[in-house]
């Protein structure tokens, strides 16, 4: 018959631990083997039969028995307990608080207590070994345990994080008090004997650990070792009496010795030292009990230096802690010295004797504040008006639970008090702070804002009305980030989690927020984190700033800006410039003219030379925008230009967007070559662009066109001929709302970066100057079509283009000066192919001592401006000096010094910017020196 289950406090636990470990333990870890335990009763019981009548054996067999099953039950008790502690620091006492899901935990470390748990039942004699966790839902999860049943191979084993399936098996280990629970189980695992071990976690969660061990085989060892007592009985009195008492006189000497040293250690003694045995059965049992002595003081000395760390923390908790009885006389039971300090009182103990009731300014707040937390079960920081020893009040916020016992009834409160009356202080100062902040931020005339560490925010001023078009409740729960452009909204956001992780605060951050009705807002904000006294992150406040109108203004002066450094830029490096490309034009044109060219060789020159005169009139075209000069216009081509230029975009554009043409009829116009290809270069870009995504169809067409006074009326443009460009896509469309727009500077539909806004601006600027008009239409979905009208060139402008163009030739005498060595033998070959006659000079200095020996045998002189020691117009103030009329033509790449009026106005008959092709050249050199000869 089993003795009563007992609950133990866990201040009894480590004598309780150390009294079933030294009394009640089997002498062998081996005693799986019942033959072991069976010759030990034998000597015993031999011993016994000396004292006792055969009459009497029977009775006392009985009495043994009863007596004998209540010491293995409590002896298998204490064995489950020691396994149960010990398994708990095989584990570590840590080892829940990580765990959280099955993830928590690796296979490799799961196996590896499963491991030490199978060693530790080996040792011991036990059934399984195991530890659960109650998890969120209440379920109760594995979170160790051993292999399988040590004298059952073939038995369950539990895994990781499995749901146990008898959770109603440990109702006795969850109740309130965390006391062991042993009790006796009949399952599908047999019958048998375990014990329940609960333990908080630091989160306050539950987790088990358990231990339990077979019992029917001690019934066996019981009764095996009452059969074989009695039989060796009678064997030993009928033929070995003395030889036994004599066997049983060796074997309790050794045993009395370690029972000596046992009782030593049960009465706290664990340093006492085992007696050796010369029996292999008493080695291992005095082996067995040395071990558990060792591990037993360690175990009781980390259980006393936990206590004392628990005690210690409480004590320098700076928040007080307390413990008190229910009821209108409710006591304190336990209370640490912060709470002493907290109150006025000199100790602990002096505050213990203190009436809860006492405690409070008003009797009736203690009595609602007992009802709601005995309702409730806890209440998190309740402020309540307390007062000290000497009646002073001040505020506190307390948290309290309600603690059970095990019949359910309340048996104290646990809780903790802070005294925050300098926080309510500044809470009332903070208000009145607030409401003085208040006003002056909906007084200014930027934007006040205030968002928390995910961006969302929970101030706006109202100003964001006259702003963005939003109320401030419109604003309030969404992030900056719903108002942006979707390219702004992830370089916005990058830059924001940077700042966010830094805490790092930022000044006139300029960004892109949409306006309530489309438009494009553009705003310089400036903000500063909000930490808590610990540093915590807790949010920004910042103003924001509309500066739309200075920004676009500094994009036009930037803008202009550019374009005047790039004038700059131009004039400095265009003389040099220029003689590069003279070089170039020059053999060009010079190889060209050979008969014997084949035609690849001949097309390629042909390319060159007009790539070459690409850049020149590139150049032309940025020194008199940099001169803020008209643009030297003639008669050209469109239709070239536009091949040209479509020759250049096509790599450019992607397969999916198929490229049409129609441009079969020759229109010449009066204009500039460059800005003419830079028409269709901004119009072909766009309309590609508006397809990337979805691909489509660029349609480009040149007609010519007769407006008669109806249409050129319509079109706002004189009557006349004029070549028709249209330039079409099948793209995106563009908004009705924006169509009034699109040739405004500076206004792009583009995300930030994407586009200037000058494209189309700049094409509407040219085809003005050019006296044509251009117009759009378009609709979402379907595409756009641009049509370009120019005024084409009269005829008698054509033709005389063409007659400018014919070569020139003479016999003339001409002294040639420039200090490029390439230029001057490119301009030699040139001239005596056109049939003058050459005296060459490298420099100035040279030239002029030439003319002087002879100044009667030269027709005409060309020079360079630009020449180290004399400029070419100061050179021919030096002839002129010599010879009053002869003619003198300047050549220049570039200078800041001469243009054509100031070199007219020094009686210069021919000014040439360089580079200068033959055809220019014959003929500048023909008109010369045909008046001169007038």
């Amino acid at each position: 018959m089993a003795k009563k289950r007992k609950n133990y406090s866990p201040d009894q636990k480590v004598p309780i631990l150390k009294k079933h470990l030294v009394d009640r333990i089997p002498l062998s870890d081996t005693d799986n083997n019942p033959k072991s335990p069976a010759r030990s009763l034998l000597f015993v019981w031999l011993v016994a039969i000396l004292l006792i009548t055969i009459t009497m054996s029977a009775v006392m067999t009985a009495i043994l028995l009863y007596y004998r099953s209540t010491d293995i039950m409590e002896a298998a008790d204490a064995r489950l307990l020691v396994a149960a502690e010990m398994s708990r620091e095989i584990v570590g006492p840590n080892y829940h608080d990580q765990i959280d899901n099955p993830s928590s935990v690796s296979e490799e470390q799961f196996r590896h207590i499963v491991e030490r748990n199978d060693n530790l039942c080996r040792r011991l004699g036990l059934q399984y070994l195991w530890s659960v966790l109650q998890i969120r839902d209440k379920s109760l999860v594995f979170t160790s345990a051993t292999h399988s049943d040590i004298n059952d191979a073939a038995s369950p084993c539990a895994s990781f994080f499995e749901t146990h399936r008898d959770p109603l098996s440990f109702t006795l280990a969850l109740v309130p008090e965390m006391n062991p629970s042993f009790s006796s189980f009949h399952n599908e695992w047999g019958s048998g004997r375990q014990v329940l071990v609960p333990w908080k976690d630091s989160r306050g969660r539950t987790y088990i650990f358990g231990a339990s061990i077979q019992l029917a085989r001690y019934d066996a060892i019981v009764y095996q070792s009452l059969m074989a007592a009695f039989a060796i009985w009678v064997v030993v009195m009928c033929f070995a009496l003395p030889a036994a008492l004599y066997l049983s006189r060796r074997l309790t000497a050794p045993i009395a010795g370690l029972t000596k040293a046992v009782d030593r250690m049960a009465t706290g003694d664990l340093d006492t030292t085992l007696p050796a045995a010369s029996y292999r059965e008493l080695q291992s049992l005095s082996h067995s009990f040395d071990l558990m002595r060792r591990e037993l003081k360690q175990q009781t000395e980390d259980l006393r230096e936990s206590e004392h760390r628990h005690r210690s923390l409480l004590s320098q908790l700076p928040i007080g802690v307390y413990r008190n009885s229910p009821g209108r006389s409710g006591q304190f039971i336990m209370a640490n010295e912060a709470i002493a300090r907290m109150f006025g009182y000199e100790s602990p103990d002096q505050f213990i004797r203190t009436k809860v009731s006492e405690l409070y300014m008003d009797p009736s707040e203690r009595e609602s504040f007992s009802k709601r937390l005995i309702r409730q079960g806890r209440i998190d920081a309740a402020v309540l008006r307390l007062k000290k020893k000497d009646g002073s009040p001040f505020w506190a916020s307390v948290t309290a639970v309600v603690v059970h016992n095990n019949q359910g009834g309340i048996e104290y409160f646990d809780g903790i008090i802070e005294d925050i009356t300098e926080r309510k202080r500044a809470e009332e100062a903070l208000r009145d702070s607030e409401e003085k902040y208040r006003s002056l931020v909906e007084a200014t005339s930027d934007w006040i804002w205030e968002i928390d560490k995910k961006g969302t925010y929970t101030y706006s001023s109202p100003k964001v009305t006259e702003l963005l078009g939003y109320k401030t409740e419109e604003i309030i729960g969404k992030t900056p980030f719903d108002f942006m452009p979707p390219e702004e909204k992830k370089r916005v956001s990058d830059i924001f989690n940077r700042m966010l992780s830094a805490h790092s605060s930022f000044e006139s951050f300029e960004n892109i927020i949409l306006h309530k009705n489309g438009s494009h807002v553009i705003l310089e904000t400036s903000g500063v984190p909000i930490l808590n006294r610990k540093g915590k992150l807790l949010g920004y406040r910042g103003v924001n700033r509309d500066i739309t109108e200075r920004k676009a203004l500094e994009n036009q002066l930037l803008q202009a800006q550019k374009m005047e450094a790039i004038g700059r830029l131009a004039g400095g490096v265009a003389h040099d410039f220029n003689n590069i490309l003279s070089a170039i034009l020059g053999y060009a044109e010079l190889a060209l003219m050979e008969r014997s060219l084949e035609p690849p060789i001949k097309n390629k020159l042909s390319a060159i030379q007009f790539s070459g005169k690409r850049a020149r009139d590139l150049v032309n075209q940025i020194l008199a925008f940099s001169r803020m000069e008209e643009q030297v216009r003639t008669p050209i081509e469109i239709g070239l230009i536009l091949k040209d230029a479509l020759k250049l975009l096509r790599p450019a554009i992607p397969a999916t967007i198929d490229i049409q043409t129609h441009i079969s009829v020759e229109c010449s116009i009066i204009g500039d070559p460059t800005r003419v290809h830079q028409i269709l270069m901004n119009l072909v870009t766009n309309a590609y662009q508006a397809m990337l995504k979805t691909g489509g169809t660029l349609f480009i067409s040149l007609t010519r066109v007769d407006l008669k006074s109806e249409a050129a009326k319509l079109a706002q443009i004189p009557d006349g001929e004029y070549g028709k460009l249209t330039v079409s896509d099948t793209g995106v469309g563009i908004p009705a709302d924006d169509i009034d727009r699109i040739f405004e500077p500076y206004f792009t539909t583009k995300v930030k970066g994407k586009g200037t806004g000058l494209g189309l601006a700049t094409v509407h600027g040219i085809v003005k100057t050019h006296g044509g008009t251009i117009s759009v239409e378009s609709q979402i979905g379907q595409g756009t079509t641009f049509e370009v009208y120019l005024p084409l060139a009269l005829e008698s402008e054509v033709q005389e283009q063409k007659e400018t163009s014919r070569l020139l030739g003479g016999n003339e005498r001409i002294l040639l000066v420039d200090d490029e060595p390439d230029i001057l033998e490119i301009e030699k070959e040139m001239l005596e192919k056109l049939g003058y006659c050459l005296k060459v000079a490298d420099n100035a200095r040279e030239a002029l001592q030439l003319f002087t020996q002879e100044p009667d045998q030269f027709d005409l002189v060309i020079t360079d401006m630009t020449m180290p020691g004399m400029t070419g117009d100061k050179l021919a103030g030096e002839l002129r000096k010599i010879h009053s009329n002869i003619p003198i033509i300047l050549c220049t790449g570039f200078s800041e010094l001469i243009s054509s009026d100031k070199a007219t106005s020094l009686g210069i008959n021919g000014f040439v910017m360089k580079p200068v092709g033959l055809k220019a050249l014959s003929t500048v050199i023909r008109n010369t020196l045909d008046k001169a000869a007038i």
